[in-house]
């Protein structure tokens, strides 16, 4: 998925994933902080709901050090962000990795 907290995606994505015994790699948009906080509680609260069986991993952003939307201090920050809000609830497990989707390459040059 693409973002959590737009056109109902969980409502649309969960249920099916959860008939069909898949997962799902959950992306979470970073615009800014107002929407990672849409897409975070879009995220906590489908987790509350369905358990995170359905989540195979986390994706914080998508490209934003290629595209130089966001710099690699930021991406980290929000990944533990998210990392340390999902650890929180009951059953959650570790198994389900939250990360950032960019190429090393992209990582790289952001460091340099």
């Amino acid at each position: 998925m693409y973002a959590s907290s737009d056109c109902d995606t969980f409502a649309r994505a969960v249920s099916a994933t959860l008939k069909t015994g898949r997962q799902i790699l959950v992306g979470v948009w970073t615009e800014d902080w107002a929407q990672l906080d849409r897409e975070k509680a879009a995220l906590l609260a489908a987790v509350r709901q369905y358990g995170s069986g359905w989540v195979v991993a986390v994706s914080i952003g998508s490209e934003d050090l290629h595209k130089k939307d966001s710099d690699a201090n930021t991406l980290i920050c929000q990944v533990y962000d998210v990392q340390g809000v999902l650890s929180t609830l009951p059953g959650y497990s570790t198994k389900v990795q939250v990360g950032h989707v960019d190429t090393w390459t992209a990582w790289y040059v952001s460091q340099v």
